[in-house]
């Protein structure tokens, strides 16, 4: 029989502990568990859960015999794995016996997600004369005037410096902009800290003259792709974040193609305007939704944060 739950208690955490492998790229329990908590937090800024929109009820815990899933659940019954969007496997958690469980509460896998790839050619030179020629050549005016270079052991210190010196004015923009994504040393941050500790983190960066960081792409090197995780800039005028934000793709292409991977760059399930010039193509991806509507509104009433 499954529970649903608020919030966590020992036996939970015994059981959420057992379910990590030695695979850092799952990170740790610990990170999880903070992000189910800032799921529910009160935004200092703006005192209102930053999630409400988007959220009919911001992390709720499934628990069955050997494991528990904390999940939040979208207005129309889709539902989210707590820190997917940041940690890439963290639907590795779901076993053969956890979904087939799932089942009882009208919880079921479906192909109904999408993410967004750019596929790699077998030459780079073909990859880039598909690409608009103006871009390649702000790229090269780029890589004249500032260091666009792939780091794949990077230290925890060196994650937190860079993304200091790019983040304040990356919030900003956000902001400006109404968009209500995260920023600020988060969850999100520690996980990259986590990950280069690990040895498990590729980082493109631009840098100026003076070794300071313009822009930052944090990715997760996977088996079959490389996953953008997210990316940002430092802004100094609104030309040259266009250049950077150009450069970083490039930077990470090339990276491809000079350790010769052959695999796809996995940008994810959004897209925005400088990752067009790539023609990326759509390639599904398995979803959690729970299609019984008696489930969701049951979940909905008893936990639902408005």
């Amino acid at each position: 029989m499954l529970g649903i739950h608020p919030t966590y208690n020992k036996e939970r955490l015994e059981k959420l502990s057992g379910m990590f492998n030695d695979d850092p790229r799952q990170g740790n329990m610990a990170l999880y568990v903070r992000e189910h908590f800032d799921l529910k937090r009160i935004c200092e800024r703006c005192g209102t859960r930053t999630t409400a929109n988007r959220l009919a009820v911001a992390s709720v815990i499934i628990e069955g015999p050997a494991w528990v899933l904390p999940i939040s659940l979208q207005h129309d019954g889709r539902i989210e794995v707590d820190l997917e969007s940041s940690i890439p496997n963290q639907s590795n958690f779901l076993s053969d016996q956890t979904i087939e469980a799932l089942s009882e509460l009208g919880i079921t896998f479906t192909d109904s997600g999408i993410e967004h790839i750019i596929p790699i050619m077998a030459d780079r030179d073909a990859h880039y004369r598909a690409v608009p020629s103006a871009e390649h050549e702000t790229y090269k005016d780029a890589q004249e005037h500032f260091t666009c270079r792939v780091i794949t052991d990077a230290s925890p210190d060196d994650v937190f410096k860079w993304d200091t010196e790019v983040e304040y004015d990356y919030e900003k923009y956000w902001e400006a902009n109404g968009d209500e994504r995260t920023s600020g040393y988060n969850v999100q941050t520690e996980y990259f800290q986590w990950l280069a500790e690990q040895g498990q983190l590729v980082i493109a960066r631009i840098s100026d003259q003076d070794d300071g960081t313009l822009g930052l792409a944090y990715c997760v090197p996977e088996q079959y792709q490389l996953h953008l995780i997210r990316y940002k800039w430092r802004l100094t005028n609104r030309q040259q974040e266009s250049v950077v934000a150009n450069a970083l793709f490039f930077t990470l292409i090339d990276h491809i193609y000079d350790k010769k991977l052959a695999t796809p760059l996995n940008l994810g399930s959004a897209l925005d305007r400088y990752m067009d010039i790539w023609h990326p193509s759509p390639v599904g991806k398995q979803r959690l939704e729970i299609s019984n509507r008696v489930s969701r509104h049951a979940i909905i009433d008893c936990f639902g944060s408005k």
